[in-house]
Parts: structure tokens; sequence; C-alpha cells
């Protein structure tokens, strides 16, 4: 309820009044209104900030989940056998 007349020219009052509208109608016993329309213009002005299946790179997050996991076993290991050596 809220988000359409925000995303459509950041109504935050007529957005806050229609959800109570719609709130008090539900609680009071009424039937719903339903939510507002959502026109298919408002639809395509919003923009994805993200990147699609296709612009991602793959390659170089494999890479970088395998040498995190190398890392992580290497290491503790190295600790032990370091302080090891100094123990007797």
């Amino acid at each position: 309820s809220i988000q359409v007349p925000v995303r459509d020219g950041n109504k935050y009052n007529e957005a806050f009044l229609a959800a109570s509208d719609r709130l008090t109608a539900v609680l009071s016993g009424e039937a719903d209104p339903g939510p507002p329309e959502v026109k298919d213009e408002l639809s395509a002005q919003v923009a994805a900030t993200f990147k699609s299946a296709e612009e991602t790179d793959d390659q170089s997050a494999t890479i970088l989940v395998v040498v995190l996991l190398v890392v992580a076993t290497v290491v503790p290991m190295v600790t032990y056998f370091w302080y090891q050596g100094f123990s007797g």
C-alpha cells in the first residue's frame, strides 16, 4: 500500500493516509479495498541495480572461494605445528 505512492513522486503523506484508511476498513470489519493499482509505466521506470546472470563473472568468484578454503585449512595447521615446535 505504501510502496506505489512513494515510488510515484515521493508522496509519503498520501501513502500513509491510504495505508491507514485500508487498515481502518479491515479492522472495522469492512471489505478490504485492495492495494493501489500499479501502472505498467511505473514498473518500467524502476531500474535494477544488480547484475544479471549473464553479466556475472563466475570464474573470479570460484577462485576466491577456493583460495579462502585453502587458507582456512592451512592456517590452523601451520599454527598448530608452530606452537608444537616451541613446546618440546
